[in-house]
């Protein structure tokens, strides 16, 4: 927390690459002052207690990362917007993300359009929600969820003047923005294909867009990519 944002990304960045992943690959063949040594500095990275990291030897998802956060105070973190929080005692029930808390009037507010500008809704069924979205993801190659990253490599090789946008939110424990750059990193793509990719980053959750600077920003950057592609 003492750093900026930008540079703390990227001393995450170079420490998952060149300490956090050496590591996983050889625990058992490290000293014990090596070991010690890297579990301080992954605790002070991601803000667990030493103890917490040892017990799990360093390996977390996000449901264990959210729930362990704040473990001590009975409060879970929000894993689409880390930035939020909420007791544990109030939110274990429901299974609930209170990341979620300040979006759910997105859905009230698109209903809204749809009914009173679009008037697209079925009279029988005005409203959409989660539970009436059965959505088919199975096509010709896949069964289920497609491999969404091979048919954008496929589709750059057929269509080499083809431009991509990626934006992404800092705090985002559910769709990381590393988890993005890894993808891309590992399309094996010619060189000369990088320039085609365009990245930026937010300092918000994954509804960024639910953030105005970050919404602003995103305004800003999409006019200067439509503006370079044309």
């Amino acid at each position: 927390k003492e750093a900026p944002l930008e540079e703390a990304v990227d001393y995450a960045r170079r420490f998952c690459y060149e300490e956090y992943i050496p590591f996983l690959l050889q625990p058992a063949r490290l000293s014990l002052s090596q070991q010690n040594a890297f579990y301080q500095k992954l605790a002070h990275l991601i803000g667990l207690p030493e103890s917490t990291v040892r017990r799990y030897c360093g390996r977390f998802d996000e449901n264990l990362y959210t729930a362990e956060f704040f473990a001590p105070e009975r409060k879970v973190l929000g894993g689409l917007d880390t930035r939020y929080f909420g007791d544990l005692s109030a939110l274990i029930r429901k299974r609930e993300d209170p990341s979620y808390r300040d979006m759910q009037g997105a859905w009230c507010a698109f209903n809204a359009y749809l009914q009173e500008e679009l008037e697209s809704l079925d009279p029988l069924f005005p409203y959409i929600s989660y539970s009436r979205a059965y959505w088919d993801f199975s096509s010709y190659d896949s069964y289920s969820w497609p491999d969404v990253f091979q048919r954008v490599r496929r589709t750059l090789v057929y269509n080499p003047s083809m431009k991509i946008f990626s934006g992404s939110g800092y705090y985002d424990c559910r769709t990381p923005f590393a988890a993005t750059e890894y993808c891309f990193d590992h399309l094996e793509l010619p060189p000369s294909y990088r320039s085609s990719l365009y990245f930026k980053y937010y300092p918000a959750g994954h509804g960024f867009i639910f953030d105005l600077p970050s919404l602003q920003q995103l305004k800003t950057d999409l006019v200067e990519f439509y503006t370079q592609i044309r």
